[in-house]
């Protein structure tokens, strides 16, 4: 069943309309790889460059000089808002592997200089072996001032308060990281009921957190996620962390905070647990994060 786009845009696949494909020659080597092709700036291809060579970046292959068009790998899972709305039951276990996941790609954006700027749902894809990886990076900005203005931004649930000002510019990545976190722990997005908002819904979550409102996990049945993760999810939404270098060592200790939990109270999660027969990661690899460097983090009045 088809379901409308809460957020209207999201990343566009070439590759699923094969009526373009006859009019795109690659004079690239894809090493075997199904090419996924992306309307071509120079941004981006600038962006994939610096960024490429990591396990939570989609895979860059290349800008093809026939056709202008920047070449990622294809991944058929697509991205995790759409398959995590096509299969609801996927385990905890799961989701927060994907979370922390997702963190150690920021983490790493952090540490090239680099602020995504777009961070949602729909910009995040699942591998074949259903790991994620980020993309869309179009609106990324290298070295951002202090008070930098961005042209875009991210559906409005995401969006940072207009307020958050006068801060490290890497604040709108880890506002939009504790949205995408909110929405992978509970199956649903802050002051909704599902993954599915409407604008209306989006723009009126907007304006609670512009006035500081921040929804809790407070729902029968979420009393572990917030001892474990309650703390952690306030630090994103009041810009606590510097850098997803930080945001993602506090992450990495709750979910194992999270594990020992779970281990004393099993009986109390084991409906969280539950999952379909995909073979889903369900323990995150703590890979080496590199620090962010003390420039790109600074705020005014910073030594």
């Amino acid at each position: 069943m088809s379901v409308h786009d809460p957020f209207n845009a999201g990343i566009s696949y070439i590759n699923q309309y094969p009526e373009y494909q006859d009019e795109i020659s690659i004079d690239i080597d894809l090493k075997g790889v199904s090419p996924w092709f992306k309307v071509w700036s120079e941004n981006e291809e600038n962006m994939y460059k610096l960024l490429a060579s990591h396990p939570r970046i989609v895979r860059y292959l290349g800008v093809d000089s026939e056709s202008d068009y920047i070449i990622l790998q294809r991944l058929n899972n697509g991205d995790l808002w759409s398959y995590l709305h096509r299969h609801p039951s996927i385990s905890l276990k799961t989701r927060l592997t994907w979370a922390v996941e997702i963190a150690q790609g920021m983490a790493h954006i952090h540490s090239k200089h680099v602020v995504w700027a777009d961070a949602h749902l729909r910009n995040i894809l699942l591998t074949d072996d259903f790991h994620v990886v980020l993309c869309d990076f179009a609106f990324s900005v290298l070295k951002p001032p202090i008070c930098h203005h961005f042209p875009t931004a991210p559906p409005p649930i995401f969006m940072v308060p207009l307020r958050y000002t006068g801060m490290p510019t890497s604040y709108v990545d880890v506002f939009g990281f504790g949205v995408i976190f909110y929405a992978l722990l509970t199956n649903r997005f802050p002051f909704c009921d599902n993954l599915i908002p409407d604008e209306d819904k989006q723009q009126a979550a907007f304006r609670r957190h512009s006035h500081s409102e921040f929804d809790p996990l407070n729902r029968v049945g979420e009393e572990l996620l917030d001892a474990s993760f309650g703390q952690f999810l306030t630090d994103c939404f009041k810009i606590k962390f510097k850098s997803a270098f930080e945001m993602t060592k506090a992450l990495e200790s709750a979910y194992k905070s999270w594990k020992d939990a779970v281990g004393k109270s099993k009986s109390n999660v084991e409906s969280m647990l539950t999952s379909d027969d995909a073979p889903y990661p369900e323990e995150p690899e703590f890979i080496p994060l590199d620090p962010v460097p003390s420039f790109f983090i600074m705020r005014p009045g910073d030594e």
